[in-house]
């Protein structure tokens, strides 16, 4: 299966180009690495900071949960797959193919992505779990992000500062902490992502880089700039 059809996306966050046993292995971050991933990600045994392993647990279990869903879809199960936690054992458990009476002969835990996030499967179905080991989804994703070109995007560094600096005044103070940081990007000129105008309507009025409070007010535009400022503002990694 290929990345598109895994769906592989993921947020803008490169590793270390080589395991680094005394730091998180994010490039740039240097919180005190204390979180391994677990074994079934099939992921070289490394020490993360708690959110970073927490996040890069979930890209890979989101992955993991496609090919899942695709290996099924292979074998013309169409309903959804039943998921249990850990306190299904022994007799208790099923093959997770709704109204399959096979026996159960192994399965796979999905989760953080899922919750609960284990399944169970019978003979006839584990060929689909095994499709999910043979992809490496875990080694793939390192691979990726290790090997992640830098943003194209000059103005990324100076344009975050800024929103966690204006955040620092607005949150928590004024209801509307977000146009008020509009404002303040506005009036410093801190440019917008280029990427949000690719494909820009050469009908609609033009807005400059800087015009963050005119773009605010566009629909289109206020949804990227409500997530992307609420995203920095929480210390979120993100693609912008």
């Amino acid at each position: 299966m290929s990345n598109e059809q895994l769906g592989a996306t993921h947020e803008d966050i490169r590793l270390r180009p080589d395991p680094d046993p005394k730091n998180c292995q994010v490039l740039g971050c240097y919180e005190f690495p204390s979180k391994s991933l677990p074994e079934r990600m099939q992921v070289q045994q490394m020490l993360w900071c708690r959110a970073h392993a927490d996040l890069i647990a979930q890209m890979i279990s989101a992955r993991d949960y496609k090919c899942f869903e695709l290996s099924l879809g292979e074998r013309v199960v169409k309903n959804q797959p039943v998921l249990v936690d850990t306190c299904v054992v022994g007799k208790q458990r099923r093959c997770c193919v709704p109204k399959c009476k096979g026996d159960v002969v192994s399965g796979l835990d999905f989760s953080p992505h899922k919750i609960p996030g284990i399944v169970w499967v019978c003979a006839k179905h584990a060929p689909a779990v095994q499709d999910v080991l043979d992809q490496l989804n875990g080694p793939r994703l390192i691979h990726e992000l290790r090997h992640k070109p830098r943003s194209s995007d000059a103005y990324r560094v100076k344009r975050r500062r800024a929103i966690r600096s204006a955040c620092a005044r607005h949150k928590g103070k004024k209801r509307n902490y977000i146009e008020a940081i509009c404002q303040d990007l506005q009036r410093e000129k801190i440019r917008m992502p280029e990427r949000w105008f690719t494909g820009w309507d050469a009908g609609k009025p033009r807005i400059e880089p800087s015009d963050w409070l005119i773009a605010f007010q566009t629909p289109h535009l206020k949804l990227k700039i409500q997530k992307h400022i609420s995203q920095v503002c929480s210390g979120r990694n993100l693609r912008s």
